[in-house]
């Protein structure tokens, strides 16, 4: 009932498997990037047309959120790739091991002293954080990865 939807309900349930896919592995979509690809869809498939010369407008968005109710908006929690590598048992035992390993070879397993704690000074390069993202609702958490979110700068001790 009612106007045809510019997608087909296939192509809508298409993005909306698109839409889990990139937040499952950190890339959850902005609505602009929604319209972007809903755009390109519609010209692949040679309706073009439906949409006007600037593409799907924000009612299109409206529309498509009420149509797919498990779909909702987050602020995304920024998670830079080094963090998110590092999660995984495996890369925390090489880690390990391999601070073991400089502690033993560099004779500093018994001189506590010898050992220093660098700071590090963050400046915040994500641009993109304040700006909500699509997510499935069943996701407690929006998290983003970025490429960089911090410049480290080490200070040593003389």
């Amino acid at each position: 009932m009612g106007v045809d939807t510019a997608l087909t309900t296939d192509e809508e349930d298409a993005l909306v498997s698109y839409i889990g896919y990139m937040a499952n592995r950190g890339f959850p979509l902005s609505i602009q990037q929604l319209i972007g690809f809903a755009w390109c869809i519609a010209k692949e498939r040679g309706r073009g047309d439906v949409f006007s010369d600037s593409g799907p407008s924000r009612s299109w968005w409206n529309g498509f959120k009420s149509r797919h109710p498990g779909l909702g908006l987050r602020r995304p929690d920024s998670l830079d790739r080094g963090t998110a590598s590092l999660g995984s048992v495996n890369a925390l035992r090489e880690y390990f091991s391999l601070l073991k390993e400089t502690l033993e070879s560099n004779e500093l397993t018994d001189k506590p002293d010898r050992i220093y704690n660098c700071d590090e000074a963050a400046l915040f390069l994500n641009k993109s954080a304040g700006q909500n993202v699509i997510v499935p609702t069943r996701k407690r958490h929006a998290h983003s990865l970025s490429v960089a979110t911090n410049e480290h700068n080490l200070y040593t001790a003389s």
